[in-house]
């Protein structure tokens, strides 16, 4: 059976060699665009929970509306004393993490711990490692493409600092940064804290990597650019446009991989009913950290919502442990990825199910591994106490078959 309600074809790039698909979850009378003084337009917001198969949206009365992909019913709503408007959000151990173009805002419970916003805040986020001591650092870009972070306790790091921090607590990986930064032609700017490269992704305004990669690669119209774990970097617009002398509706999904090639490019407008008929409406996104896409577009008598699953690029674990096996052309995608992948790449995609629920591991590579992912929090629990919904159920099952016969080759 299919567990998806409306499956829709669209392409990538010829460079990627696969298809995306953007799935309709959905549609929820309950949440309905409206306009709010001064100027704004909502809901606007959106977090996910991607363990748990539910989406946060926000709307401009400062409350929020969980939606449940599975039962394609809204769940709970909540009431927020302190709301910042933000386009997208984490929740991480309690602490909740708001991003847009030039403003971060972390909240704790309904306390506000730091906001950060103007000249100060690039982009958004681009990227969130582990402090060490039960806490997050967030690492951003100011206008200028310089670095700095603050931590989920309020304190705020100048580039040098935010910089000094990743050398002593991720040292292996600030090494293989700055050997990144070389092959960019970046090497004095990364040793000077002038610029954020990290792995093998140079982060930066879209103003300056456009610039830099000399074409119009991202939006410069104040749009956030989203990272997944891999370090690639998405955007998202919607805009008006002129065709036989008759206003449309223009949308795109875009991404740019670390070595700055496009791997992804979706039009989605054509698979929305709103956008298709050209109404008034809002939109919020969130790229999920193994590269999956969610989004909705609410519009004055309900609101849709969407999801696109990675299939582009390198195969992402953590992105097939959250979809899981399914039937359909997402299932044909899993077991093409399960034929060609390692001994090695197979025992870490299975435990990486069940680090999605705080398994604690006895292995000291899976620990250093699971210890470095944002996501995951050692709960002390083992995979024997640990009940999977069935998608991830299958695909571990299909994992634990492919290591068999790899062990009998």
């Amino acid at each position: 059976m299919r567990n998806v309600f409306i499956v829709l074809l669209l392409f990538l790039t010829a460079a990627a060699g696969n298809t995306a698909e953007i799935e309709k979850l959905g549609e929820i009378t309950g949440i309905r665009y409206q306009t709010y003084p001064p100027a704004r337009s909502g809901p606007y917001g959106i977090g996910v929970d991607e363990v748990n198969s539910e989406m946060e949206i926000h709307d401009y009365v400062k409350s929020s509306h969980i939606y449940d992909f599975k039962t394609k019913r809204i769940t709970a709503e909540q009431e927020w004393t302190h709301y910042t408007i933000c386009q997208t959000f984490v929740n991480l151990d309690g602490t909740r993490i708001g991003s847009d173009y030039n403003l971060i805002d972390i909240t704790r419970g309904q306390k506000l711990v730091v906001k950060r916003s103007g000249d100060e805040v690039g982009p958004g986020i681009s990227f969130i490692v582990k402090n060490g001591n039960d806490g997050y650092m967030v690492y951003y870009v100011d206008k200028n493409g310089c670095p700095g972070a603050v931590d989920t306790d309020g304190k705020i790091y100048d580039s040098a600092d935010a910089m000094e921090f990743l050398k002593k607590q991720y040292a292996e990986q600030y090494a293989e940064s700055g050997t990144r930064a070389v092959e960019l032609g970046l090497g004095t700017a990364f040793r000077e804290n002038d610029v954020l490269v990290w792995g093998q992704t140079y982060y930066s305004t879209p103003e300056i990597l456009n610039e830099y990669l000399g074409k119009p690669y991202f939006y410069d119209n104040c749009q956030q650019i989203q990272y997944d774990e891999d370090g690639n970097g998405y955007q998202f617009d919607i805009w008006d446009d002129m065709k036989d002398n008759k206003y449309i509706k223009c949308s795109e999904i875009k991404s740019i991989s670390p070595q700055n090639k496009k791997i992804l490019s979706v039009d989605f407008g054509p698979y929305s009913t709103l956008i298709s008929n050209g109404e008034e409406r809002s939109t919020s996104w969130y790229i999920g950290y193994g590269g999956n896409i969610y989004y909705y577009v609410a519009g004055e008598d309900y609101t849709e919502v969407f999801r696109i699953r990675r299939t582009w690029g390198e195969p992402d674990l953590y992105a097939m442990a959250v979809n899981g096996y399914t039937d359909d052309s997402y299932g044909k995608y899993v077991k093409e990825t399960l034929a060609k992948m390692s001994r090695d790449d197979l025992r870490m995609l299975r435990n990486t199910v069940y680090a999605l629920y705080g398994c604690s591991f006895k292995s000291e590579n899976l620990n250093t591994y699971f210890g470095r992912r944002v996501w995951y929090s050692d709960e002390g629990k083992n995979a024997g106490e640990i009940k999977l919904p069935e998608e991830r159920k299958q695909l571990v099952e299909m994992v634990q078959a492919a290591e068999k016969k790899q062990d009998r080759l």
